[in-house]
């Protein structure tokens, strides 16, 4: 019987001794793995020291950042993206008599595409895309300075009526005299567009100060005249800067100018005592590919001018033309990319602009 208590005794024992055993092999195993975790963090902590700290005052602004779109030239027309019906345009290839090629409203309708000038892209389908490359294309006429890829109003569906005059091509003030009115194919007008400028001429072969005024210059929207501007609204971004002002010119009928700053201060005075101020980024600029809106508009003899962006405030302008100078003088809209840079190092400098949205009512 004694035996017996003995041998259970020691078989009590043996339990205890492994399960000692096991208790002591899992805390030392513990203990291996939290020294392993910490020379982890060590051998981290000493990577990261060695890699240079942002400094967040210097991190771009993301709503400044350009954010390119590839291009794939898409078989779709301009035509079933943008209506084209009241539009002929002009692109910068030579027509067989030195000047730039006229496209006709028909010809557009029918679906004209052009793969280098103006085309839909496959990445960004919404959107008509207008480019040009101003060293060596080929201008609207011999005493035109800059080249385009520019569409201009037509009123009229008859291909046989003149472009020129006052008919039902064209539109006039309110201000107008009521003879007028009645010949004119529209009384006031307004033309609203939404776009991004893809790209800006970053070079200058004068290397003067108006050299500098140059570089980077576009006109994105106008109302012409029988010989000038009431508007041309301007997209200006020099190349250190990464973002662009936006400013006007109102012309009057006797060929002078006013300069009216929308966004940035660019520009300032009139004809007589112009001046460039581009020297500092555009305050509350805007970046290339960055969607905007424009809205061009006349009443009577006033002209609203309306620049839009998402989730910030309209910036509007508006000016009398009472004393102008315009009275009966007829008008059309003018949209698209008007190169204002003539003096390009070479044809890899280009801008390029693309249109979503253009309508226009009278």
């Amino acid at each position: 019987m004694q035996l017996k208590k003995y041998t259970i005794l020691l078989f009590y024992i043996a339990i205890l001794s492994c399960s000692k055993d096991k208790i002591d092999i899992a805390s030392e195993y513990k203990e291996q793995q939290e020294q392993e975790q910490q020379e982890n963090e060590d051998i981290l902590d000493t990577i990261n020291d060695d890699l240079p700290k942002p400094n967040i005052d210097t991190l771009p602004d993301p709503s400044g950042i350009d954010t390119e779109i590839p291009t794939i030239v898409s078989s779709t027309a301009p035509s079933k993206v943008l209506d084209m019906s009241h539009w002929y345009l002009s692109v910068p290839t030579d027509n067989g008599k030195g000047v730039a090629t006229s496209i006709s409203k028909n010809h557009l309708m029918d679906g004209y595409t052009h793969s280098k000038f103006f085309f839909v892209n496959e990445n960004d389908p919404q959107g008509v895309v207008f480019k040009n490359t101003p060293y060596g294309a080929y201008k609207t006429s011999v005493n035109t300075k800059y080249s385009r890829v520019e569409l201009r109003e037509l009123m009229s569906n008859d291909s046989s009526l003149d472009k020129k005059g006052v008919n039902a091509n064209n539109w006039v003030f309110g201000s107008s005299s009521q003879e007028v009115k009645e010949k004119a194919g529209g009384v006031d007008g307004k033309m609203t567009a939404t776009l991004a400028v893809n790209r800006v001429t970053t070079t200058n072969t004068l290397g003067t100060s108006f050299g500098e005024t140059q570089q980077g210059r576009i006109i994105i929207g106008q109302i012409h005249g029988s010989d000038n501007e009431p508007i041309r609204l301007y997209y200006h971004k020099k190349a250190n800067h990464s973002k662009g002002a936006i400013y006007f010119v109102h012309q009057h009928f006797d060929g002078s100018n006013m300069y009216y700053n929308l966004i940035g201060d660019y520009l300032e005075g009139n004809s007589s005592n112009y001046y460039y101020t581009g020297v500092n980024e555009p305050e509350d600029g805007i970046a290339l590919n960055e969607k905007f809106s424009y809205n061009i508009e006349v009443i009577y003899d006033t002209l609203y001018v309306t620049i839009s962006r998402e989730g910030k405030a309209d910036v509007r302008k508006t000016i009398s033309m009472s004393n102008s100078g315009y009275g009966d003088d007829w008008m059309y809209f003018k949209a698209g990319l008007y190169s204002m840079n003539n003096n390009t190092e070479s044809t890899e400098d280009y801008d390029q602009v693309t249109f979503y949205k253009l309508d226009i009512t009278h």
